[in-house]
C-alpha cells in the first residue's frame, strides 16, 4: 500500500500517513545533450514486432539463498484486482500505451502517480513549446497526457546547459534553471526519486537483488526519422517500428537496448523476513489475519496449515487453510475483560485461509478507507466457536457426562458436572489424503467435570481428556468444518 513514493519520513498536515520510510531515494544524472521527455523504470523489457511483442521479460530480483525471485513488473489484472504482486514502484511510474492493453495476456496496469503539480509549468511556456511539438491534449492510448497550466504529467530531466561541468540531477517535480522555491508547492517541496518494492506474500525469507535501469520512453522524431532511412535498429522489414511511451524498455532479439538507459545504475535490494499473521502487523507490512482497524486480545499459539483446492470462488482455485489454538473470545463474552479474555477463558480453535487465483495469492478481504480494513487471509473463525450466551459449543456432544449424551454423540461418557471455562481445544493437525482431495483436521481436548454430588467419589474432580477429528469441506467456500467426532 502507498499514497505516494515521495512521501516524508515524518508526519505533516500533507501527509498525515507518512510511508516514506518504504521508498529510498536514488540519483539520476542526466549528461544528455536532449531534454528527457518520459523517464521510467525499466520493469518490462522486450522486443517489439509491429504491435505485438516478443522475447518479452520482467525485471527481476534474484537471490543466492533462494531459488525464488521478485517480479519488478506488475501483473495485477481486472478479473483478480487485489493480487499482492504489484512488483516494483518508483515516483517515475505513470501512464503508457500499454495501461489498457494486454502484455504477457493481461492488462500492464502499473499504478500512475501522475501529473504532479508544479507552477514552474505555466499556460504561456506550454503554447510557445507546443509550436515545437510539446503534448497539450490527453491521448492516453498513447501513453501521454497534455501539459498544462501548473501540472507536469510525465517524469522529465532537462539537459546541462553548454558548457556545464557536471549533468543535471533529476528532481520531483523538474524544476528549470535558477529556480525559486515557490510556497504553492507541495510539501516536500522538490525531492529526489525514490524506489520501493512489494514483496508478495509467501516470498521466502532471504536477500533479493538486482541492477534497476531507469530510461527514457521517448525516441526523438530525429532518430526515428534516421532509423527508418538507415534500416537499422529498430525497425521491421525497413519500417521503423514507434516504441515511445509503451512502459516497456525496447531491446533487439539480442537484448541491446534500443532506447537510452542508466549506465552504471543502482541495485534495488530487499530483505525478506517472517511477518507477524494475528493480533498485530509487522512493520511494513499490510494486515494478515487480523486487520488494523480490529484489536483482538489473547492468544494464538500452535498453528498448522496445508495447501488444498476448493471450489473456485471468485477465481480463486486454491487457498492455504491455517488453524491454531486461542482464547480469543465474541465480542460480549462473560470472559472478557475490557476486551481481553480473563486468565481462565476457555481456549478454542481459529481457522483462515488465504486464497490462490490466476494473478497470485490475493486479498480474501480488500478492504475499504484506503485498504486499512483489508486483510490477505480470511477473517478468523472460531471453532466449535461460542453460543448466544458466550460459552462453548456442542459440549454435550464432545464431553458427554451421561449415557443419554453418550448414545447421541456415540462416543463414551465420563460422568461428572462440565466446568465451562476449562474448555480447551489444542494442538491441531491437518492432513490430506493420497490423491490430495479430502483433509482432515486433528487436535485435542479437554475440560474439568465436577463429581460432587456423586456419593462414590467424594466430592472429586477430573479431567476429560479427547482426541477428536473432522472432515475439512473441500466444497464449503468460506471453510467452515463439517464435524465428525471420533
Amino acid at each position: 500500500m502507498w499514497l505516494s513514493p515521495w512521501d516524508n519520513d515524518e508526519q505533516s498536515v500533507v501527509n498525515p500517513f507518512p510511508l516514506g520510510a518504504f521508498f529510498r531515494p536514488f540519483t539520476l544524472v542526466s549528461e544528455s545533450n536532449v531534454n528527457l521527455y518520459d523517464v521510467r523504470i525499466a520493469k518490462l523489457l522486450g522486443t517489439k514486432n509491429g504491435n505485438a511483442y516478443s522475447n518479452l521479460n520482467p525485471a527481476q530480483l534474484f537471490s543466492d539463498q533462494t531459488t525464488a525471485n521478485l517480479i519488478a513488473a506488475p501483473f495485477i489484472t481486472a478479473a483478480n484486482p487485489f493480487s499482492g504482486s504489484i512488483g516494483v514502484v518508483s515516483s517515475f511510474d505513470h501512464i503508457s500505451s500499454n495501461s489498457t492493453k494486454n502484455v504477457f495476456g493481461l492488462p500492464y496496469a502499473e499504478t500512475s502517480l501522475w501529473p504532479l503539480i508544479n507552477p514552474f509549468v505555466t499556460g504561456q511556456g506550454v503554447q510557445d513549446a507546443s509550436i515545437g511539438g510539446l503534448q497539450t491534449t490527453d491521448a492516453i492510448n498513447s501513453g501521454l497526457l497534455g501539459w498544462v497550466n501548473g501540472f507536469q504529467p510525465q517524469p522529465t530531466v532537462h539537459k546541462p546547459r553548454v558548457g556545464d561541468n557536471a549533468g543535471v540531477i533529476a528532481t520531483l517535480p523538474d524544476t528549470p534553471y535558477d529556480a525559486i522555491d515557490l510556497p504553492n508547492l507541495p510539501l516536500p517541496r522538490v525531492q529526489q526519486p525514490k524506489v520501493g518494492v512489494s514483496i508478495p506474500v509467501g516470498t521466502p525469507v532471504g536477500t533479493y537483488s538486482a541492477p534497476i535501469y531507469p530510461y527514457e520512453d521517448n525516441m526523438p522524431l530525429q532518430w526515428q526519422e534516421w532509423l527508418s532511412a538507415t534500416k537499422a535498429f529498430g525497425t521491421v522489414g525497413g519500417n521503423f517500428v514507434d516504441n515511445s511511451h509503451d512502459g516497456v524498455l525496447n531491446v533487439t532479439d539480442k537484448n541491446i537496448p534500443l532506447e537510452t538507459y542508466s549506465d552504471p545504475t543502482f541495485n534495488l535490494t530487499a530483505t525478506v523476513r517472517e511477518a507477524r499473521l494475528t493480533g498485530g502487523t509487522t512493520k511494513g507490512t499490510l494486515a494478515q489475519v487480523d486487520p488494523f482497524t480490529v484489536g483482538y486480545g489473547g492468544a494464538n499459539l500452535l498453528p498448522a496449515a496445508i495447501f488444498r483446492p476448493i471450489t473456485p470462488l471468485n477465481g480463486a482455485v486454491g487457498a492455504i487453510s491455517l488453524y491454531w489454538a486461542t482464547n480469543r473470545q465474541n465480542p460480549g463474552s462473560p470472559y472478557l475483560n475490557a476486551g481481553r479474555p480473563i486468565a481462565d477463558s476457555p481456549w478454542g480453535l481459529a481457522y483462515s485461509a488465504i486464497a490462490e487465483g490466476p494473478g497470485g495469492w490475493t486479498f480474501w478481504n480488500p478492504g475499504t478507507n484506503a485498504n486499512a480494513n483489508a486483510t490477505w487471509w480470511q477473517q478468523a473463525g472460531l471453532f466449535p466457536d461460542y453460543d448466544g450466551a458466550g460459552q462453548p459449543n456442542a459440549l454435550a456432544s464432545l464431553f458427554p457426562s451421561t449415557a443419554t449424551e453418550a448414545q447421541a454423540a456415540g462416543s463414551p461418557f465420563l460422568a461428572g458436572q462440565r466446568v465451562n471455562r476449562t474448555t480447551r481445544y489444542a494442538s491441531p493437525s491437518v492432513t490430506a489424503s493420497q490423491d490430495g482431495l479430502t483433509t482432515y483436521l486433528f487436535w485435542q481436548g479437554s475440560i474439568d467435570k465436577n463429581r460432587t454430588g456423586l456419593v462414590s467419589n467424594g466430592g472429586t474432580q477430573s479431567t476429560d481428556i479427547r482426541t477428536f477429528y473432522t472432515l475439512v469441506d473441500k466444497a464449503s467456500s468460506d471453510l467452515m468444518l463439517e464435524i465428525m467426532r471420533g
